[in-house]
């Protein structure tokens, strides 16, 4: 399960967080330039909302899954065991 969920992750790199913010650049311009609506500005910062969510819900499944591990391999949960090391953490 650990593997799968840290194979899942690599979408979760640099250049992830930088099409979610190009994206929101993007719906505001057009909506500054009067050539967007409302409702896609706000469509687009609810789908940005909604990637960071599936980000966060990974990141937790990934911890609760490395604590099952060690306890299971009768190793301590500690901090190696509870803290991210993702890149995608370093924000």
């Amino acid at each position: 399960a650990l593997g799968a969920l840290d194979a899942a992750g690599r979408r979760f790199d640099a250049a992830w967080r930088a099409d979610l913010d190009r994206a929101v650049s993007a719906a505001s311009a057009r909506f500054d330039a009067g050539e967007g609506t409302l409702v896609e500005l706000l469509d687009a910062r609810r789908a940005r909302v909604q990637a960071l969510d599936e980000y966060e819900t990974w990141r937790a499944e990934r911890r609760l899954a490395r604590a099952r591990a060690a306890r299971l391999a009768g190793r301590p949960i500690d901090e190696r065991t509870l803290c991210d090391d993702h890149p995608g953490d370093a924000r």
